[in-house]
């Protein structure tokens, strides 16, 4: 964002939640790509994997990989539906590295907060909602409000129209 604001680039794509919109600002635009629901993934072979939906009250001895820095969105509601419920969380481990969270859960050895267009099939997962409102990962293309170059307009219909291909509700996943 910083970047953006300075000029030194001219968009960018952010992700946030809904429950938490943290670039609502006067100075940007932000386009919206996807949104979609968080869930928990968990490994397929898990007896929690017979649960249709997960209650995070139920899930207090659970580890969690969790993303490499605590300001994550995914890692903020983790934090807030932990808490609403009255639980901590169990950090298994801090990784940005998608392979790694999707193994460690394919393994049995932990959950992560995630979405479904995050999920890689090559893995032995599964994705449950919540009993608990998780609120939606959000995906927006943003520039700084006012003019902007064209090619980067050019890249803001691109991005709308790949995301939004058959989809009239405004998400995609």
């Amino acid at each position: 964002m910083r970047l953006l604001r300075n000029g030194d680039v001219d968009a960018g794509l952010i992700y946030d939640t809904s429950a938490e919109p943290a670039f609502d600002a006067p100075d940007l635009a932000l386009h919206p790509l996807l949104s979609e629901p968080y869930r928990v993934m968990l490994a397929a072979s898990s007896p929690w994997a017979e649960h249709a939906e997960l209650d995070f009250a139920d899930l207090s001895e659970v580890a969690w990989v969790c993303s490499r820095s605590g300001d994550e969105a995914s890692d903020r509601v983790l934090q807030r539906t932990s808490q609403a419920v009255g639980g901590e969380i169990r950090e298994l481990m801090r990784t940005d590295d998608l392979y790694m969270i999707h193994g460690l859960v394919a393994e049995g050895l932990g959950f992560a907060l995630t979405t479904e267009a995050a999920v890689d099939a090559d893995f032995d997962v599964v994705l449950r909602p919540a009993a608990q409102d998780l609120g939606e990962r959000r995906v927006s293309f943003v520039t700084r409000s006012g003019p902007v170059p064209a090619v980067v307009r050019w890249l803001g219909r691109i991005l709308q129209a790949r995301t939004h291909d058959g989809d009239e509700g405004g998400s995609s996943g």
